[in-house]
C-alpha cells in the first residue's frame, strides 16, 4: 500500500521547514516497516509517498503451492 501526501506541498519551497519537517515526521512515524519517499521540484517538496510493507513467515509448501496454483485469480 503506499499513500501519496501531495496537495499540502504544492508551492511549498523546501527552505520553509516547519510545517514540511512536521509532515515528514508524520510520515516516519507511520513506518514500521517501508520506505518514506519525498519529491522535490525546483526546490519545492511536491510529494511525500508512504510505502508499507506486510513481513511475513510464511513458508511455501507442497500443500500451499497446490492452492496456488489450482485457484482462479
Amino acid at each position: 500500500m503506499s499513500t501519496a501526501l501531495s496537495s499540502k506541498f504544492k508551492k511549498t519551497p523546501a527552505r520553509h521547514t516547519g510545517e514540511s519537517l512536521e509532515e515528514l515526521r508524520k510520515a516516519l512515524e507511520t513506518v514500521s516497516f517501508g520506505s518514506v519517499e519525498i519529491y522535490v521540484q525546483d526546490g519545492v517538496i511536491t510529494q511525500i509517498t508512504i510505502r508499507h510493507i506486510k513481513k511475513t513467515n510464511l513458508e511455501i509448501n507442497g500443500s500451499f503451492k497446490k492452492i496456488l496454483t489450482e485457484s482462479p485469480i
